[in-house]
């Protein structure tokens, strides 16, 4: 397509893109600070503290990804802050950019009606939101994946300047890879396809790109030995497995959540049918991005099988912006229905459906706190309302990490004995697999009454007082902090 026609191309997608982009900041900004910080993000807040250097080992040795996100995010909380609306705002600009480069990608693979439907879906869909707005690596992965596509999607219909586009994808490809090791996924079916389909002049980008893969292997090895992951494999992995397409068309969980994944997974099987009654022509121009995501999808469960077990919803993020596009490029066929009446309604109401269960999804978790992150915001503000220095239990052990950017503490050994006037009990119910877990029986000493009790979703907070102070030991299965 020549420059020109591009040109009146763009121009005529404006509007319908604008409106597209402006749902798409409504869904991701509106909200972004509503949800207190969770485990994973705690993590990222204490990375980001001090010094660039300090952050560039704490990535080193508390994190198990590349430190490009946080580079940026380091650079972007000190210009925003570190609140949660501030540092979430970097994932949901990337978010958003993701839209528009899902619409790029469908407009090359099949035109500017495919590119809208393809942007819509990425927009309002209720997993690409919900990482929007979560200050992790996640949202700037799904755009240097999909962008790395795009450069390839340009690169098969624009030969004059193959060259560049070449290694802007060999630039986005390595970005890619220095923002979270699971863009291989992506990375490594779009090295096949180049290297067969440009063979000689594909071999330098694919040597830079190559590059910077080994390049991270030493950050690896380090990272390697926190073992952050070892978690994952505990839970079946055929259940995880099931969880992708449910939780990539329906959210990680929402109101009515397994009728809307059935309701929007039969809009995707719509989309699969279309795909198949696509021309020759439509189906080799959809090749490559169906192609990128069959294969990383293989890629991802093969490691699992025979190597590490990493596989989860989030760990495979980088797909699902990508398979926007061939879900489109679906719907808009059936939609189309070969003057086929019954076929067309059919189209249209897969993509209302789609569309409206994400939207719904999104809405819901917004308006219903139990389907929320757990809000550790209120537990924190019940525990800092004493005004005396006073001993915090909280079960499980690890459960402390979401305190720390509300409540400043000290840790305590297991067994060690100390002196006080109050004793608050946290018992957090939800495991990082989302599962549900018993609490542990604290044993609280004699002579301290209960006075309150604080209850969230997933959480909850017991007071203990006692006149003037007495003995405590700290318990040996649970984490024990003073707050002063």
């Amino acid at each position: 397509r020549s420059g020109a026609s591009r040109k009146r191309f763009l121009r005529s997608a404006a509007g319908p893109l604008g409106a597209i982009c402006v749902v798409a900041v409504a869904m991701r900004f509106v909200t972004i600070g509503q949800q207190s910080y969770w485990l994973d993000e705690t993590d990222t807040v204490s990375v980001l503290h001090g010094s660039f250097t300090r952050m560039l080992s704490g990535v080193a040795r508390h994190e198990s990804t590349p430190p490009l996100y946080y580079i940026l995010a380091w650079v972007w909380s000190h210009i925003f802050g570190h609140t949660e609306a501030a540092l979430r705002s970097l994932s949901a600009s990337a978010g958003v950019a993701t839209v528009v480069v899902v619409y790029l990608v469908g407009r090359e693979v099949a035109g500017r009606r495919v590119g809208l439907l393809a942007a819509a879906l990425a927009a309002v869909n209720p997993f690409l939101i919900w990482y929007s707005q979560e200050a992790r690596a996640y949202a700037l992965l799904a755009l240097f994946s999909v962008l790395s596509l795009y450069f390839l999607t340009i690169l098969r219909g624009d030969r004059q300047d193959e060259r560049r586009n070449v290694w802007l994808w060999a630039l986005t490809a390595g970005l890619a890879l220095c923002t979270h090791y699971f863009a291989i996924f992506v990375v490594a079916p779009e090295i096949g396809w180049l290297l067969w389909a440009r063979r000689r002049r594909a071999v330098p980008p694919v040597v830079f790109v190559g590059a910077v893969g080994l390049a991270l292997l030493p950050l690896i090895h380090a990272q390697s030995s926190t073992r952050h992951t070892a978690w994952i494999s505990a839970t079946p992995l055929t259940s995880r497995v099931a969880l992708v397409p449910e939780q990539f068309v329906a959210g990680p969980d929402s109101p009515g959540w397994r009728l809307l994944t059935i309701a929007a997974l039969l809009a995707v099987l719509v989309a699969g049918v279309g795909l198949l009654a696509h021309s020759r022509e439509s189906k080799r121009r959809v090749r490559l991005p169906l192609l990128v995501v069959c294969a990383g999808a293989v890629m991802m469960l093969a490691l699992a099988l025979v190597g590490d077990d990493v596989l989860l919803s989030r760990n495979a993020i980088e797909l699902l912006p990508i398979a926007c596009v061939p879900v489109a490029c679906g719907l808009a066929q059936v939609a189309d229905g070969h003057r086929r009446q019954r076929v067309r309604l059919v189209g249209a109401l897969a993509v209302v459906t789609i569309l409206g269960t994400g939207s719904i999804a999104v809405i819901g978790v917004d308006l219903d706190q139990r389907f929320q992150r757990t809000d550790w915001r209120d537990a924190a503000h019940v525990i800092r309302q004493s005004r005396v220095n006073h001993l915090l239990i909280v079960d499980p052990w690890g459960a402390s990490s979401p305190l720390i950017p509300f409540v400043g503490f000290r840790q305590l050994r297991r067994e060690q004995t100390l002196r006080t006037h109050e004793i608050d009990v946290l018992h957090y119910f939800r495991s990082p697999t989302g599962a549900v877990r018993s609490a542990i029986a604290v044993r609280v000493p004699r002579g301290f009454h209960r006075v309150s009790v604080f209850r969230a979703p997933a959480l909850e907070v017991t007071r203990y007082v006692t006149q003037g102070t007495r003995s405590v030991v700290t318990p040996d299965n649970a984490n024990a902090l003073i707050v002063p």
